[in-house]
């Protein structure tokens, strides 16, 4: 570990501020972080900071994937119950599985972009 003999000073508004420290709080898990260990983490970690927007825009994306999941299960209770002919079960299967590829990759995205496999510029 190098030694933290350089010193930087910067001009933070006040809500910039509250918003930093509310940060290194909720990462550090303390009421009173450490400021100067959370902006080396932010320095060093390679996760992308998500802004608020995009978290809540996030969950709401996660909310209707789980949605369609209960509509995949309901039909899937109607294709069991004998409602559907033999041609039709053959296309509603072939269209689940594209439903079911298409959910898995937007869930992907999602988990990449809160794991921080996205770059800064891609939000």
């Amino acid at each position: 570990m190098s030694k933290k003999i350089s010193e930087l000073k910067i001009r933070i508004s006040p809500e910039e501020k509250s918003l930093l420290i509310k940060k290194a709080s909720e990462k550090q898990k303390s009421e009173t972080p450490n400021i100067s260990q959370h902006v080396r983490y932010l320095i060093k970690s390679e996760n992308k900071i998500v802004s608020d927007n995009t978290e809540i825009l996030l969950s709401e994306l996660q909310n209707q994937i789980r949605r369609v999941g209960n509509n995949i299960n309901q039909i899937t209770r109607y294709f069991h119950s004998g409602f559907f002919s033999e041609s039709e079960k053959e296309k509603l299967i072939s269209l689940m599985e594209n439903i079911s590829e298409n959910v898995e990759k937007g869930q992907e995205q999602i988990n990449n972009l809160y794991e921080g496999s996205f770059t800064n510029g891609n939000h």
